[in-house]
């Protein structure tokens, strides 16, 4: 019997609000639900499902047929399931490995996903073993991800012979709690040279942490010296270890084909390695950075963003940026940092600056004005009554930016009454340029910790034109101005977004209650919550 095409479907358990009213004597009970839910719906995988602790969410996602089948169904029919699921998807702890282990092998699998909740001191460690039987018996998986891991020194030895058996395996993201010596993390680094995504995480408790001995160095040298260049295939990097600083250098050295380069939270020491020569000689096609850690120095996040700038030099191949995410920490506004991504402004589709000192409205007129190729735009503006508007020069200007998809912004309302005129003409007239960017499909827009929406019916008007809307999350439509939030209104600018997915924001405050019952009334299928808001 031939497989039909499969499609991915997911069954979320959300246990957040039920366990929250109940005794732990009830608990139990909630097991037993989920057993049942379990045995209903996916009899010809697991037989006996069950959960040792309830935590925020634990689901699988599985590319299977249609749930209607009954724990009598033929044994020929239950090998046609087993060739349609393809995706596995495990988040919780792992009492519901024995039974999967000894399922037969999903001959169509291409991807699993294990999130085991493992850290910290809560219910039993996953047996990382039991993982890697999992992988050695499923040889047609092209992405892994094992992640809240922890594992012990015999850990790596068994996970190089499990990538034996994976010949087809392309993207790995692996992340770890344990003690490895550094001798392991290049046995790791060496396994995953012939993968196109590489993301290894390995957390090592601070107290276990010491200094290298000279003998550890030499046998790092030497081992590092067999990790060559041309034998690496990897196009996405994401490293973090306590030996970053030892090794990132040495192995970005090796990764010729790099295309996107993660750099995760580090810590002060790591923060300072100098990565910008390495990656302006040996990383010529990177397109996609993320600079995570705000421990780096304004100078060190900049020297490594010029070094993906195209050099001028016959032969350089580099056209600059695609995507760029930035983490800036208290302090100065880093404007040596925004001029060198401005210099990516010919090739830069997506920018997110996350920062805790957030940036002043007129670097955001900057960002719009210049990069005319922005999809993406995420970042947090401060109105305060130090730092200048100069409406009467940006009043004039218009935003280049008119491919922009996905629009997400906070603003920091710092300023006294007298302060506030200035940012409330920046407000109006940005109001004014968003309804011009008709490509816009999400909008995220948030005014402070408050929420409120200043000059509510020029923002309402601003987004008239702009009927490609999917996802629009408004915090604080309830703060002021409510009245104008009506079941006519609300009408008007559905018929306006006929491809509206989601209308978050009204569930906030009980003034808005009415509002979102006629809401969902009218749209059923319209999601009014404001997860995921960026």
């Amino acid at each position: 019997m031939e497989p039909a095409a499969s499609k991915v479907f997911s069954i979320p358990l959300i246990l957040d609000l039920v366990t929250l009213h109940l005794a732990p004597t009830d608990l139990s009970q909630c097991v037993l639900v989920c057993r049942a839910f379990w045995s209903a719906f996916v009899p010809y995988l697991w037989k006996d499902v069950h959960f040792s602790n309830l935590t925020r969410q634990e689901g699988c996602d599985f590319a299977t047929p249609p749930l209607s089948e009954s724990e009598s169904m033929a044994g020929e029919r239950r090998l046609y399931y087993y060739h349609s699921i393809t995706s596995i998807q495990v988040v919780g702890f792992l009492p519901i490995w024995p039974t999967l282990g000894a399922a037969p092998v999903f001959p169509r699998l291409r991807r699993f996903r294990l999130l085991s909740q493992d850290w910290g001191d809560i219910g039993a460690p996953t047996s990382a073993s039991q993982a890697l039987d999992i992988l050695e018996t499923n040889t047609t998986l092209r992405e892994i991800d094992l992640s809240y891991l922890n594992v012990g020194q015999d850990f790596v030895p068994r996970f190089q012979r499990t990538m034996d058996h994976l010949p087809v395996l392309t993207q790995l993201v692996l992340n770890i709690r344990g003690r490895l010596p550094l001798l392991h993390h290049l046995y790791l680094l060496e396994a995953g040279q012939r993968l196109e995504k590489l993301h290894l995480s390995i957390d090592t408790p601070s107290r276990e942490s010491r200094a290298l001995e000279q003998q550890e160095l030499e046998v790092y040298q030497d081992r590092m010296s067999r990790i060559k260049a041309e034998m690496n295939n990897i196009k996405d990097l994401l490293l973090k270890t306590d030996f970053f600083g030892l090794i990132m250098t040495d192995y970005l050295q090796r990764c010729p084909r790099l295309e996107r380069l993660t750099i995760p939270t580090l810590s002060t020491a790591n923060a300072r390695t100098d990565l910008s020569e390495t990656i302006r000689v040996n990383c010529l096609g990177l397109k996609h950075l993320e600079l995570r850690s705000a421990q780096m120095w304004m100078t060190s996040q900049a020297a490594i963003i010029s070094a993906c700038s195209p050099s001028g030099d016959p032969g350089d191949i580099r056209s600059g940026l695609e995507s760029l995410t930035i983490r800036f920490g208290r302090g100065l506004f880093p404007s040596i940092v925004i001029d060198e991504v401005l210099s990516h402004r010919g090739t830069l589709t997506s920018l997110s600056i996350v920062q805790s000192s957030a940036l002043p409205a007129s670097t955001l007129q900057l960002i719009a004005k210049e990069c005319a190729h922005l999809r993406t735009l995420m970042i947090r503006v401060v109105f305060s009554d130090a730092i200048e508007i100069p409406m009467n020069v940006i009043q004039n200007e218009q935003w280049s930016c008119h491919c922009l998809q996905t629009f997400s912004i906070l603003f920091e309302d710092r300023c006294t009454e007298p302060g506030r005129e200035s940012a409330m003409g920046f407000l109006q007239y940005m109001y004014a340029q968003l309804g011009t960017i008709t490509t816009l499909e999400v909008l995220s827009f948030q005014m402070g910790l408050a929420g409120w929406v200043p000059l509510r019916h020029m923002f309402l008007n601003g987004l008239e034109h702009l009927f490609n809307l999917r996802r629009l999350r408004v915090f604080g439509l309830h703060k002021e101005e409510a009245s104008m939030l009506d079941e006519r209104l609300v009408q008007t600018m559905l018929e306006r977004w006929p491809r509206l997915e989601q209308l978050g924001g009204l569930l906030e405050s009980p003034r808005t209650k009415r509002l979102s019952e006629w809401v969902m009334d009218k749209r059923p299928d319209l999601d009014l919550t404001t997860l995921d808001h960026g």
